[in-house]
């Protein structure tokens, strides 16, 4: 088998993936290292400057006095502990009963589709008479809206007219 070009490339490339591996594991474990690009700043140091710090005050020595006769209480004798007796109380207990459910199913029902059914329809021919009943139903719809647009447009100036008159009365001018 021949070694072809690719394969010393390959070779190579996995060398130098190890060796950056290794270059990385270096930093990580060991940052203020010479291979760290960027290594961390030096930390200040520390300056110990002695302070005044505050004595703790002791109390004198102090002995008690010996007393003459030692007392010793009296010996007691051991108390006999009851018996336990039986209790009326019992803990509940758990007994699984069969309980009759209504499970509910899944039952198929019946819809009805409804289908296009094709029916015929009679159609009118407009005549001179009806055309002319279109006409006039036009007009008057067209003057009906002139009329309401002129006598909101007045409704609106009189409106604005006494508001204004309103608002001079209410603040006269600073003036004489």
């Amino acid at each position: 088998m021949k070694i072809s070009f690719w394969d010393v490339l390959s070779v190579f490339l996995l060398l130098g993936i190890l060796g950056m591996l290794l270059l990385f594991g270096a930093v990580f474990l060991n940052p203020a290292s010479a291979l760290n690009v960027f290594p961390p700043p030096t930390p200040i140091p520390t300056v110990f400057v002695p302070t005044a710090t505050a004595t703790l005050r002791v109390l004198p020595g102090y002995s008690s006095p010996t007393p003459a006769e030692t007392v010793t209480p009296p010996a007691f004798n051991p108390s006999s502990t009851p018996i336990p007796s039986r209790t009326s109380f019992t803990l509940p207990t758990y007994t699984p009963t069969h309980t009759a459910t209504n499970t509910p199913t899944n039952t198929p029902t019946v819809t009805n589709t409804p289908t296009n059914t094709r029916t015929s329809t009679a159609t009118t021919v407009p005549t001179v008479d009806t055309l002319a009943t279109a006409s006039v139903l036009q007009t008057a719809t067209a003057n009906a809206a002139a009329n309401l647009t002129a006598t909101a447009a007045a409704n609106q100036t009189a409106t604005a007219a006494a508001n204004q008159t309103a608002t001079a009365a209410a603040y006269p001018p600073p003036y004489p």
